[in-house]
């Protein structure tokens, strides 16, 4: 049976030593912002899809790797994740998932209808929350990578 892949960009938002979660409408638990990536590069689609799930700006933590004058860099994703999914309108598929890293460059979180709510967690207590398995070794992480990036 062929599984559908979709790719999609996410974002570890960290700031002052937590990281924003959402509860999921879906009853997924708490996860990071994301979404599906459309007609466009994953930076640009994890960008728009918090913008769309939170109201906020963010900026991306990253490493450049390579620039030229002739080209637009692609900010590189923090890491790329196949993730097994199921969902009641597609059932079951895969998410290729470009994870980011990310601060808020502005504060007000304002959801849309994909959230029941959210919280700022310090990093160190995401598991004490109904998270997916992978969450908190990777939200771990990516603070460990977002502090090695800092000034």
């Amino acid at each position: 049976m062929l599984l559908i892949i979709h790719p999609t960009a996410s974002a570890v938002i960290l700031a002052d030593g937590q990281v924003l979660l959402l509860k999921s409408a879906k009853g997924a638990g708490y996860i990071y912002p994301g979404g599906h990536v459309g007609n466009e590069d994953p930076a640009t689609a994890v960008i728009r899809e918090v913008r769309e799930e939170t109201d906020l700006d963010i900026e991306l933590i990253y490493e450049p790797r390579f620039s030229h004058p002739k080209i637009k860099e692609v900010p590189l994703p923090f890491t790329i994740m196949d993730l097994a999914v199921h969902d009641k309108r597609i059932g079951r598929h895969r998410h290729v998932d470009a994870v980011y890293v990310a601060r808020p460059k502005t504060n007000e979180v304002v959801l849309n209808h994909e959230s029941d709510g959210y919280l700022w967690v310090p990093v160190s207590q995401v598991t004490s929350l109904p998270v997916p398995d992978e969450l908190p070794d990777l939200i771990a992480a990516a603070a460990k990578y977002a502090a090695a990036l800092s000034p």
